[in-house]
Parts: C-alpha cells; structure tokens; sequence
C-alpha cells in the first residue's frame, strides 16, 4: 500500500471519529436541553397546583370551620321528638330568628297516614276545661284582640298549622298588622321550646293559639291517656310561654272520626278551604286557591312552615281586604256570628 493511500485512510478514519464525536456532542446538548425544559415544565405544574392548593385552603377554611361549629351545635342539642310532619326541629341555642335562616322544615301531607304508634303513654293531668289563669292568678279571656269583629261585615278566620316557625310567622304577623287582621295558629307542643320569642309575638298581635297536639300524632291510632295528655302537654307548654291555655284543638290529619268527640274536651276545629300548600308549595296556587272560595263565615287552612305561604298570604290579604273582608281569630269570629264553640263538637266554617 503507497504512502499516499495510507494517509488518505488515516485522514478519512479522523474525520469519521470527528464527525461522532460532534454528533455525540450534539445528543448531549441535545439531551440536556430536553432536561432542562421538562424540569422547567415540572415545576411550573408544581407551582400552579401548589397555589391553587393554598387557595382553596383559604377559601374552604371558614366554611369548615362553619360546617365544624354546626356540626358540634347539632351534637350538643338536647333530644328533641321529630314528627314526619314537623320534620327538623331546631335546637334553643339559636334564636327564632336565626332558625327562620335555617332549612326550612319537611312535612307530609297531612291527610297521610300516620306511621306513629301509641308510643309511650305520657301522664298528664285531666283537661282543664273552659277556664284559664293569666300569671297573676285571675281568669281572662283567650287572648287580647286588637278590636271587636263587626258582624257586619264579611270576615274570615285563617288558620296556621305546624307552627311556631320563625322566618313564615314573622311574614304573616307583619302582614296581619298591617291590615289589622288576626289569626290562629294550631301549635305543636314539641316545638314551643325553641320559638318562645315567635309564641310570644303571635300572642302580643291579639292572634289566638290553639292546640295541635304535642307530637302530631293520628289520635284516632292512640290510647285514651296518650290522646289526653298530647293535648294537655302543648297547653302546659304554651302557658309557661304565654300565661294562656289554648281553648281550640285542631287534630292532626284532621281525624276525627271514631274514639276522638269522645275524648277531646274542646272545640275541634277544621276547615271548608285547604289551600293545599304542603303540596304544591307554589304561591299562585295557594293563593287562587283561597281566592276562588273565599266566602263570609270560612276557615282557611295554612301551614306556616314554607315561604309560598307566606307569599301567597301576603298576596291575598290586601284583595280580601279591598272585598271589605275582616281577618279575624276562630273565636273572634263564631262569637261574632253568635255560635257557640262547645266542647267535644266539630266546626267547619259558617254558613251564611
């Protein structure tokens, strides 16, 4: 082999090893490069999801404490009776109306069966009868009006079941006063005790309480002694609130119809129009609905538990009131029409 050819293979062989020994170093900045920005894109998506982390933790702080706080005061209520119609009561800690803030409560239909049994007999005493003590010890009336109906004049006698609840109490109240109107309200024992303030302000407006019984329960399905004492227990309670002892009983789901007359020693009273609200929960529905039946002499049924009620209340009241209606109490108003109100019977409305 000549000396040129030799020298060309040693040139050839040291541009070879050149040229690989650029290409590797061209993979190598290469590869460094591809490092560097997916170290760069790592951490990027380490900041972002760090920070959005940081975030929401201060955003959710305060509603998890909230939800802690709730959920120590649902802890530390006192067992309290619930009822399918009355559904959550809310515990004394709060005032009425930061429970009025609260879910509003779920009811059933109040012509549904009852799924309470005779439970456990509560002793009560006897009925009382027709008289009443205010505090100082002297018999009075039911309760104060804020005027005489005038049987004159077309009246009707709203009734509210389910009560007290402070946030639809406080909306009828408002509009009662307005037009100075009254109202009954059929109260549920049970839940006296945690709307003292809003018992108080119905009583103070001239309305009347009457009896719903203490836990709702079908008295048709009940012994005698439970029957007795559902009824004397809600009057016990609502006098140590008020200084007055209802004298009417509305019985739940309006079942009267076998051993009840015999056992119930008031007034039982019911109605000729039923708004329906538990169900439909629409203001224009309750609302047509009292206003296609209204006549002088009706009871009207309400349940104070949904704002449709009271939306559909606020909306009547002043259409009635420019037909020349009176919103009087049950008893304002049979006393008016000169009917009397005896124990044991049954009132729908009256006639004209």
């Amino acid at each position: 082999m000549s000396k040129d050819t030799k020298m060309k293979k040693r040139i050839s062989k040291t541009r070879q090893a050149k040229m690989r020994e650029k290409e590797l170093k061209s993979t190598l900045k290469f590869g460094v490069k591809l490092v560097l920005i997916l170290a760069v894109v790592i951490g990027c998506a380490q900041l972002f999801f760090y920070g959005k982390n940081v975030v929401a933790g201060r955003s959710n702080g305060p509603a998890v404490r909230i939800a802690a706080k709730n959920s120590e005061a649902r802890n530390n209520q006192s067992d309290s009776i619930k009822t399918g119609e009355q559904g959550n009561v809310l515990g004394p800690s709060l005032s009425d109306s930061e429970k009025g803030r609260q879910q509003t409560p779920e009811t059933i239909a109040p012509f549904a069966e009852s799924s309470d049994g005779p439970g456990n007999v509560v002793q009560a005493a006897p009925p009382s009868g027709d008289a009443s003590l205010d505090p100082a010890g002297g018999k009075n009336e039911l309760f104060p009006v804020s005027g005489p109906a005038d049987a004159s004049k077309p009246m009707i006698a709203f009734t509210f079941d389910d009560g007290p609840y402070y946030s639809v109490d406080i909306r009828i109240l408002d509009t009662l006063q307005a037009y100075g109107g009254r109202a009954t309200f059929f109260i549920v024992g049970s839940r006296v005790s945690d709307y003292k303030d809003t018992l108080k302000r119905i009583r103070d407006s001239g309305s009347e309480i009457g009896n719903h019984t203490f836990n709702h329960k079908n008295l048709e399905k009940i012994s005698p002694e439970e029957v007795a004492s559902q009824i004397e227990m809600t009057n016990d309670a609502v006098e140590a609130v008020t200084g007055f002892r209802p004298k009417l009983v509305r019985v739940p789901y309006g079942a009267f119809k076998s051993q009840v007359p015999g056992l119930v020693s008031y007034p039982m009273i019911q109605w000729n129009i039923d708004t329906q609200d538990w169900s439909s929960k629409d203001k224009d529905a309750i609302a047509a609905s009292v206003l296609s039946q209204a006549r002088d002499g009706s009871i009207v049924l309400m349940h104070d538990l949904y704002p449709a009620t009271a939306e559909a209340f606020e909306t009547v009241i002043p259409l009635l009131a420019a037909q020349g209606y009176q919103f009087v109490t049950v008893s304002e108003m049979y006393a008016a029409k000169g009917v009397p109100l005896e124990a044991g019977q049954v009132y729908f409305s009256i006639p004209n």
